[in-house]
């Protein structure tokens, strides 16, 4: 499942609207050395992709509501260089 519900501080005093979560691609390739994700995410700088990322994202976008918030890449860049020619977050975006 790509599409997850995002709740990263599971409080009830954020004030944050309730929203779901997208990573096109698995990791970044730009290496910056203030990167959060990648203490966490194992070969964070070799940017990859998804298998079926696109065939799961529309069959899960047809079981939430049609007023559902969606943050794109909490923790990937949405354009890394692979992007120019797969074009996957375009398809996301298209698909939305």
């Amino acid at each position: 499942m790509y599409l997850r519900f995002f709740d990263p501080w599971k409080s009830k005093l954020c004030s944050c609207p309730s929203k779901y979560s997208l990573n096109p691609y698995t990791g970044c390739a730009h290496g910056c050395i203030y990167c959060y994700a990648s203490s966490y995410i194992k070969n964070f700088f070799n940017c990859r992709t998804k298998p079926n990322l696109l065939e799961d994202l529309k069959r899960q976008i047809k079981k939430i509501s049609k007023d559902s918030l969606i943050s794109l890449s909490n923790t990937s860049d949405p354009y890394p260089p692979i992007e120019k020619e797969l074009k996957i977050t375009r398809e996301c975006l298209k698909n939305f």
